[in-house]
């Protein structure tokens, strides 16, 4: 019984569940973007999305399955936003945030995966708008009709190494991550 009680995954559970109470509006906390439970509910979501909005700095996690499907279909209109690599105030000071985990990386690299990407998303037959902005690197938003993903990004650590956060539609934090993506998108230019 004590066996059971003390469980890893019950132990995990739990702390998912007292996470999710004291943090006002989450429907869930998730571990990470690479958390199995995530992964399926992600790909649940953009299954059923009748429009998608993403805000993140390299996006290279665009490419993986659970995106390209989603950004392929011409039915659903996306809106994404990535770093202006041009004015790159903002891509020196994460990338320094991040280079300071020890990974040796470059402000070059962190422009040649934005620029990756952009080729990436133009390739892809969907009716994806890309917009470039030019302010703090705040975390990684993936906006559906239904949903809301948040992943703060913090000192020391990549996007894929913190929590994501999920909150339903016209939440009180659903409605902040909304209203944070349309004025970045308002004063954000268009891709070249």
């Amino acid at each position: 019984m004590i066996a059971v009680i003390f469980s890893p995954q019950i132990i995990k559970n739990i702390k998912k569940i007292m996470v999710s109470l004291m943090d006002s509006g989450s429907v869930y906390v998730f571990s990470s973007y690479s958390d199995k439970e995530f992964i399926k509910d992600l790909k649940y979501e953009l299954k059923h999305a009748k429009n998608l909005r993403i805000c993140t700095s390299r996006g290279s996690f665009l490419m993986d399955s659970s995106y390209r499907e989603c950004l392929n279909k011409k039915d659903i209109p996306i809106w994404i936003l990535l770093p202006n690599t041009r004015d790159n105030k903002w891509i020196k000071i994460r990338t320094s945030e991040v280079a300071a985990s020890g990974d040796g990386y470059t402000e070059k690299a962190f422009i040649g995966a934005i620029e990756s990407n952009i080729e990436f998303l133009h390739a892809c037959k969907g009716s994806i708008k890309i917009k470039l902005y030019d302010c703090i690197h705040v975390g990684r938003i993936v906006l559906t009709d239904r949903v809301a993903y948040f992943c703060p990004y913090l000192d020391n650590t990549y996007g894929e190494d913190v929590p994501v956060y999920k909150y339903a539609v016209n939440s009180i934090k659903y409605n902040w991550i909304m209203r944070l993506f349309q004025e970045m998108w308002s004063v954000a230019s268009f891709v070249s």
